[in-house]
């Protein structure tokens, strides 16, 4: 017979991931999920700036990018930096 874990009465289901502020957490240990995810997510932002701002000065474009874009990425960064080659080349290739 399986052992169900509960907190308080309440029956916790186990999960593959959880998100927990705003990092992205596997059952594996892997950064994977989280670097896809951010990648994904910067990417997007990215592809904003370029659409909407493409007109304005430079000046307004790198200050677009410092607030909207780089920060994405740098959340975090201390917990997932040490990674594998995989997660660090998506990453880069988003910048």
């Amino acid at each position: 017979m399986k052992a169900e874990n509960r907190l308080y009465e309440v029956i916790l289901t186990a999960v593959t991931s959880a998100k927990y502020l705003r990092v992205h957490l596997s059952s594996e240990l892997s950064w994977n999920t989280h670097v896809d995810i951010t990648a994904k997510k910067a990417t997007q932002s990215l592809n904003f700036i370029r659409r909407n701002f493409s007109c304005c000065p430079a000046r307004i474009r790198e200050q677009c990018y410092k607030t909207l874009f780089r920060p994405q990425l740098e959340y975090a960064l201390s917990v997932w930096d040490n990674t594998v080659k995989r997660n660090t080349t998506k990453v880069e290739a988003v910048q």
